[in-house]
């Protein structure tokens, strides 16, 4: 194991996310770097092809996609509760950077990095800014494209 900086990657979701992810993961991890990858129980199905020297640490999410109104419900306080979780990771791990890949998953690793003022970027692989990407654009200090956006939100 490196002694190098270490990077945390929050992605979840499908391998659309999933993917430029492990991209990422990779060259980081020649360049040095440790790598750790902060996704939920569903995004870690879909992380078996990130090196092994990637840590997987799962932290509680949700979206309002699935489930009836009880589960909407929820949504809010499970992502709370994986910012909750999220905080004291950090503090204890110090990463050099938080890179969100959108999905969200992605939101308890990006809010505990805001929260913390550490430094943070994402990426979004996609002509149109999803959601939380949205969100959270005004609120790091990089926006990495795979194809630029027709639009991205002030600030």
């Amino acid at each position: 194991m490196t002694n190098g900086p270490l990077l945390v990657i929050a992605a979840g979701g499908t391998g659309g996310h999933m993917f430029p992810a492990q991209a990422l993961a990779e060259e980081m991890l020649s360049r040095g770097w440790r790598v750790k990858l902060s996704t939920d129980d569903r995004g870690a199905r879909y992380a078996g092809g990130f090196p092994d020297a990637v840590d997987v640490e799962q932290v509680r999410s949700a979206t309002f996609a699935r489930g009836g109104a009880l589960a909407k419900a929820a949504v809010p306080l499970r992502i709370a509760g994986g910012v909750l979780s999220a905080v004291p990771a950090m503090r204890r791990d110090r990463p050099a950077i938080v890179v969100g890949f959108g999905g969200y998953p992605s939101i308890p690793a990006l809010t505990a990095a805001m929260l913390l003022g550490l430094p943070r970027m994402i990426h979004e692989q996609n002509g149109v800014l999803g959601r939380v990407n949205t969100a959270f654009a005004p609120r790091v200090g990089m926006v990495a494209c795979g194809t630029w956006p027709a639009d991205l939100p002030k600030g």
